[in-house]
């Protein structure tokens, strides 16, 4: 018990007596060992760091990425790690595997609706301390809670500080319904809220019952705060230096600050004041801890520090302190700091979304060229190749996808709004835009069609290394060796076979949930997702980046961006991951690389051309002649392998018809100019004289086809 500590106590008004001079010596003593044990996880994050740091720049591989290399992973295969985006789904399977029943009775509905909202109450009711209305909330709450008191533990075991609470269930609140109704809507508010508060736990920093002026204050705070959306917290310097998140392994924190004296008050409250569904709100606090827990896994707990300098050294001591690539990659996955609502923000994600439903009712006829990147990935990982195509065809029976959820942890990524449309753009916007947009991917089958090659994979890469389990390393084949040394996976390959075989779906599927620490299990985890999410291209960080370049969705700028570059997630997927792999991995010789890359144009040619006649016939066309230069054009840019820059220079136009300038523009820009051609258009071209009515009204129906949804 030192002095500053004795002095710490005195101020915090606790009186030091013979008595409890003994309890406090004790704490004193947990918290001391605490912070021996988190420096201890700091030494080891930032030894690992250093590591990998020396081995890449003896590779000759530039400072810009190796610092990428931390973050997302890299085309070149070098890295001999698992980046922090890859590590995040590994401690997400943590959870995953937990909440498959919970996921299943919560998912959308075919129209992307909130499923079985009577029972999530309930669930939330039950989690929350109270009496069960129905059976089936029992088990849910039981495996909900299991799954947030395990990714609690994971986040507190890499430094994270994080306080158990009785009785959680995450609280969001809607600065929108809390601001309606203009000046009077402060005090209907604290009407509200003021009686349904548990005043005995609404207490000041000495554990004191807040009497009401001091509670009036209090809530007078949190409303300014929640609809100001934190601006009276921050004091932000005028410079132009780079902030990033601070206090990274404190950011979940913060106790509860309003506590309910009912969960049916808590539960009033948020379908009042509250934002989003109950079920999506539990998930999104989910990934959010097992990003965290990725984040402070690789950079310590003083992570943005740590990464700040990164980002300096990468940029050369003579650089301006510029954004660069990883600094939009960085706040693509933590969050941006410092940014607030524009008013306008919402209007224009709604109206993305609004295109997305009118745009993207064909999306799995698109979609049929992604076996070709399936295949692909299945060579360079020794997986049977037909599986991407036979695979499909089979029915996945329920008992091996339970079998699936168990042994990976992948519950269907989709059982949440805007699943499919993250493929393609970022999943933004009300809760109306984003149901009607999300409903279009759903019934259009496009979120079947992709989760269904997640599971196939999966399954088959589970099968593959059971297969492999009874082999030591260097008698591994060479595709096994090479992918395993890609993630620095090659020296942990006995404890990783060591796992036992999972027989119980049906299915022989190694079990990687038998590794018993809980980082490497992560890893391990981790690189599976990552290749899948290379066969079955994903959007990630670096892709949002370099179509959003870090701006935040909040402000205008943001959001002009996002709009430019709607529906372009996915193409730049494919330049970031599939063609980048192509060119640069270290897995693949000159030789590989070429028959890599003409086997992905052909064959993306191919399944471009079958998606774009397909289309064409669901329109209700004639199938369009293929012997001419334009077929396989407009089959090379609906496979993917024509650049859209190559598609307007060769055409004029967009596979949509659009011109270069309306392509920059994103569809936000050809939706203005749609309206103009609706309106002021065709009614200037009434008042001529050389005016075609029945021209103008076949025109009239093209344009308003173009705006409905499917």
């Amino acid at each position: 018990l030192t002095l500053g500590s004795l002095r710490k106590h005195l101020r915090e008004g606790e009186e030091i007596t013979m008595d409890n001079l003994s309890e406090l010596v004790t704490k004193e003593k947990a918290a001391a060992a605490q912070k021996a044990e988190m420096d201890l996880r700091n030494m080891e994050a930032m030894a690992r760091l250093q590591a990998h740091l020396n081995r890449m720049a003896a590779d000759g591989i530039s400072p810009d990425e190796i610092v990428k290399s931390t973050l997302v992973w890299s085309p070149s295969d070098r890295a001999g790690m698992v980046s922090v985006e890859a590590l995040a789904k590994g401690y997400a399977s943590e959870y995953g595997r937990l909440l498959d029943e919970a996921a299943m009775q919560f998912r959308p509905t075919a129209t992307s609706g909130v499923r079985n909202k009577d029972l999530i109450q309930d669930v939330a009711r039950v989690m929350m301390g109270g009496e069960a209305k129905y059976k089936e909330s029992l088990p849910l709450a039981k495996a909900m809670r299991e799954a947030s008191d395990t990714m609690s533990k994971l986040y507190r075991s890499k430094g994270g500080q994080l306080g158990y609470l009785d009785n959680w269930f995450p609280q969001n609140h809607s600065a929108r319904k809390m601001s309606k109704g203009g000046e009077a809507a402060r005090q209907t508010w604290k009407d509200f809220i003021f009686p349904k508060l548990d005043r005995k736990r609404m207490v000041d920093d000495n554990g004191v019952a807040l009497d009401d002026d001091a509670l009036n204050n209090l809530l007078d705070y949190i409303y300014t705060t929640i609809t100001n959306e934190g601006r009276n917290k921050y004091s932000i310097p005028d410079t132009n230096e780079l902030y990033f998140n601070t206090n990274f392994n404190k950011r979940h924190a913060m106790e509860r600050v309003l506590h309910f004296d009912t969960p049916d008050n808590a539960l009033a409250y948020h379908n009042e004041y509250g934002e989003g569904d109950l079920w999506g709100n539990f998930t999104n606090s989910m990934q959010n801890l097992a990003t965290d827990t990725a984040v402070l896994d690789m950079f310590g707990t003083d992570s943005e520090m740590v990464f700040k300098g990164l980002s300096k050294w990468s940029k050369g001591a003579d650089a301006s302190f510029r954004h660069t690539e990883a600094d939009a990659i960085w706040t693509n996955l933590v969050g941006h700091e410092y940014t607030f609502t524009h008013r306008g923000v919402k209007t224009m994600e709604n109206v993305r979304n609004g295109l997305s439903a009118a745009y993207m009712g064909q999306v799995a006829l698109s979609s049929i060229s992604d076996v070709g990147p399936n295949m692909l990935n299945r060579v360079m990982n020794g997986m049977p190749v037909m599986r991407a195509i036979t695979g499909l065809v089979g029915v996945t029976d329920e008992a091996t996808r339970k079998q699936l959820v168990r042994v990976s942890g992948f519950i269907d990524e989709f059982t949440s709004q805007m699943g499919a449309g993250a493929r393609f753009e970022d999943p933004l916007g009300g809760n109306l835009g984003r149901r009607l947009s999300d409903g279009v991917y759903r019934v259009g089958l496009a979120t079947k069609w992709f989760t269904k090659q997640q599971q196939v994979w999966s399954l088959d890469f589970l099968t593959k290394m059971g297969e492999l389990k009874d082999l030591p390393f260097d008698k591994l084949p060479r595709q096994t060796q090479t992918l395993l040394k890609t993630y620095g996976l090659d020296g942990d390959w006995d404890v990783m076979r060591a796992s036992s075989i999972d027989t119980s779906g049906g299915g022989r599927l190694i079990d990687f949930n038998d590794i018993s620490d809980d980082a490497l299990r992560a890893r391990v985890f981790g690189a599976m997702h990552q290749e899948r999410d290379l066969a079955v291209p994903v959007p990630g960080a670096k892709a949002r980046a370099l179509v959003n370049r870090g701006l935040s969705p909040n402000t205008l700028g943001g959001q002009v961006v996002l709009s430019a570059g709607q529906f372009m997630s996915f193409t730049a997927t494919m330049i970031t991951n599939i063609v980048g792999r192509m060119i640069f991995s270290s897995r693949l010789s000159t030789q590989d690389k070429l028959h890599y890359g003409a086997s992905m144009a052909v064959g993306m040619t191919l399944l471009g051309g079958m998606s774009y006649q397909l289309k064409e016939m669901a329109k209700g066309r004639e199938p369009v002649p293929m012997d001419t230069h334009a077929f396989w054009l407009q089959a090379m840019a609906q496979g993917g392998a024509l650049p859209l820059v190559a598609d307007l220079m060769l055409q004029g136009e967009s596979r949509h018809g659009r011109s270069p300038a309306e392509v920059l523009l994103g569809p936000t820009g050809g939706l203005a100019k749609n309206v103009y051609d609706l309106t002021f258009g065709l009614g200037i071209e009434a008042l001529s004289e050389d005016g075609d009515p029945a021209g103008r009204a076949g025109r009239a129906a093209e344009q308003l086809s173009m705006m409905v949804p499917g």
